[in-house]
């Protein structure tokens, strides 16, 4: 069973079930060969799938589908900063900038950034 973040109408993100067959977590390994170094920091945990970094922009998008819906958008830019893992609550926040852009953010619970986005409309 994977998790996967749903978006809720109040521009919060909350984790979900999603139960279904996938590549992720159906690694082999072989018998008696050594396990594998855990990868990044000791921090983070290496039992949860991260979320991949496009579906991050989608969330973000859909923010402004949502709350901007009359107006076309011309271009979307996003950075990654930070990994964020299916168990992590986020939350999907943002704030125009002038008449014709927006700025996004994906925040972690105490407050880090975990992706950005600018987002200009036509």
């Amino acid at each position: 069973m994977l998790r996967t973040a749903d978006l809720l109408p109040s521009g919060r993100a909350r984790v979900g079930e999603w139960s279904g067959s996938s590549a992720a977590g159906c690694g082999s390994t072989r018998r008696g060969a050594p396990a594998a170094p855990p990868i990044g920091p000791p921090a983070w945990p290496t039992w949860s799938p991260s979320v991949h970094g496009p579906l991050l922009a989608m969330l973000m998008a859909e923010l402004v589908r949502r709350h901007a819906a009359g107006r076309a958008v011309r271009s979307l830019r996003y950075r990654l900063r930070r990994p964020v893992f299916a168990d992590d609550p986020v939350l999907v926040h943002g704030d125009p900038v002038g008449e014709d852009a927006a700025r996004l953010a994906v925040s972690a619970s105490v407050g880090e950034t975990r992706a950005e986005a600018d987002i200009d409309f036509e």
